[in-house]
């Protein structure tokens, strides 16, 4: 059996001797730093906040952004195709009266595969593909303008990374969570999105762990 992709995490004091006894069992390479995982390139650093020394990584999916791209330029033909620059990823979507777009065949692939770097590293991304995603079978015109300008905006934004710094001991952390929601902004249904976003905090850490856009199952009336 050949391992190309193996992690391990433990004691440090350990390893050596953990990495030996695997690798007497299964045909592995020499174990390196972990810089790439489920294709998102993981870069640490050092830094200071206000004036305290930090660890710092970012989670880097450009690479898988730009693919994200590519697959929607070969999926309608036009491989080729020159993406402009957007400032969001957002356009409004008209009712129901409007035809059956024609990129709706091909809307939930681009969608899953946007989604899957999106949940990892780009948190940006969830709001616009979460709303396009619930048009998949009452997909029109107006959908399709929205998914182009979604990866206008994934192309021109593929250098941004997560980041998250820590700089305090245990002690020190908290959890931190911010949320909001919309009001009645799914249209036409009039129901309202929520979004959260949790953190790792401390007087100089700053950690980033989880996020989510999520639509709301009933209709609010009111704020």
């Amino acid at each position: 059996v050949y391992v190309d992709d193996f992690k391990m995490a433990g004691p440090l004091g350990h390893m050596a001797v953990t990495w030996k006894e695997l690798s007497s069992r299964i045909e592995i390479d020499a174990p390196g730093p972990v810089t790439k995982c489920l294709r998102c390139h993981h870069h640490v650093r050092s830094g200071v906040v206000d004036g305290r020394p930090v660890q710092i990584i970012e989670y880097d999916m450009g690479d898988f952004m730009l693919s994200c791209a590519d697959a929607y330029r070969k999926a309608v033909g036009e491989p080729n195709m020159v993406l402009r620059t957007v400032d969001t990823p957002f356009l409004e979507i008209e009712e129901d009266e409007e035809p059956t777009g024609k990129l709706q065949p091909i809307a939930s692939s681009i969608l899953m595969k946007l989604l899957y770097g999106a949940r990892i590293a780009r948190w940006d991304l969830l709001r616009g593909i979460q709303v396009l995603s619930t048009r998949v079978t009452k997909w029109n015109v107006s959908c399709d303008r929205a998914l182009h300008r979604l990866i206008c905006y994934v192309a021109c934004t593929a250098n941004h990374v997560l980041v998250g710094f820590v700089g305090d001991g245990p002690d020190a952390f908290r959890l931190r969570q911010y949320v909001d929601a919309d009001f009645a902004g799914d249209r036409p249904g009039f129901k309202s999105t929520s979004g959260a976003f949790l953190s790792l905090t401390g007087p100089h850490t700053h950690f980033p762990l989880s996020a989510k856009a999520v639509r709301q199952t009933c209709v609010a009336h009111s704020t």
